[in-house]
Formats: structure tokens, C-alpha cells, sequence
């Protein structure tokens, strides 16, 4: 006989291999605090990159830098604090960093995509992705909202000098 603490963390386990190997679909993360929430979106972050991000822009680009900043520059992650997004920032920096020296990152359960890549592949391209992880995009919501908005003030109908009122 199965206990409901069994089957919920077999729920959780098929959740985080979801996440790390799913990626038609944005995924929204609810849980408690120090649930692994931040490793698991570093780990989904990785995955993709390593594995359907880098097969998407690789087949457009053989250079090897060219191919990792497409695809850094191409990860959106979205958190609640400046805080939380100065942290998951460094985090993703250090996941490419471990699978570039053949260490599996905290969280890291990838799907098949990436498993079934040879390890001085994965190891290749965490590396490059490493140099270029300067450039993800991890923000809370209100700047990532405001930086869509700056961007593309005319067509959201806004004055191309707008300014966000504090109040």
C-alpha cells in the first residue's frame, strides 16, 4: 500500500522531469518557500539551452559563441524580487559552469533531448553558454513589463519617453 507522502513526491518528481524536458509551453512554478522552485527553473533554463535551444540556433549558426548568445539572449526568467532575480542569474551562470566540468547541476533531471547528447557535447556548449550568461534575462515581472513597453512604446500607445509614476 502506497502513502499519499509516496505518491506526492512521485507527482513532484514527474513535475521537475516535465519541466526540464517540455518546452512548447511557458511553465508558471507555484510552490513553498525552499521547495527548490529556483533550482528547478535553473535546471529548465540549462536543459533548454543545452539541449532544443542550442539544436534550434545551431542549425542557423556553426560558431560556437554565435550560437550560445543566440540562445542566452533568447531565455526569458520572471521572479518576484530584484533579489530572487540577482540570485537565479548567478545560479544559471553556475549550472553552465558545472556542466562544463561534467557536474550535474542542483535540481538537474533533463529531459531526453539532452540526455541522450554525448557528455563532451553537453560539456562544449555549457561552456560557451558559460561566457555568454551575462546576457539572460532574468527580471521580476514590473521591469520585464517596463522593458517590453520601452522598447516598443509606440506600438503599446505610448509616448516614446514615458515614465513609470511611482505612485
Amino acid at each position: 500500500m502506497k502513502s499519499a507522502g509516496t505518491d506526492a513526491m512521485a507527482a513532484d518528481e514527474r513535475s521537475r522531469r516535465l519541466a526540464q524536458s517540455e518546452f512548447g509551453h511557458p511553465v508558471v512554478v507555484v510552490a513553498g518557500a525552499g521547495t527548490g522552485k529556483t533550482a528547478l527553473l535553473v535546471a529548465r533554463v540549462a536543459a533548454w539551452c543545452v539541449g532544443p535551444g542550442w539544436k534550434r540556433h545551431f542549425e542557423s549558426e556553426a560558431d560556437l559563441q554565435g550560437v550560445a548568445r543566440r540562445v542566452i539572449e533568447r531565455v526569458v526568467a520572471i521572479t518576484f524580487t530584484e533579489a530572487a532575480a540577482a540570485e537565479m542569474a548567478r545560479k544559471i551562470g553556475q549550472a553552465f559552469l558545472d556542466l562544463a566540468a561534467g557536474r550535474e547541476p542542483v535540481g538537474w533531471k533533463p529531459g531526453p533531448d539532452v540526455v541522450a547528447l554525448d557528455a563532451d557535447d553537453v560539456a562544449r556548449r555549457a561552456r560557451a553558454l558559460s561566457e555568454e550568461s551575462h546576457r539572460v534575462q532574468v527580471s521580476t515581472n514590473h521591469a520585464f513589463c517596463h522593458r517590453q513597453l520601452a522598447t516598443y512604446p509606440l506600438e503599446a500607445h505610448l509616448h516614446p519617453r514615458f515614465e513609470v509614476d511611482a505612485d
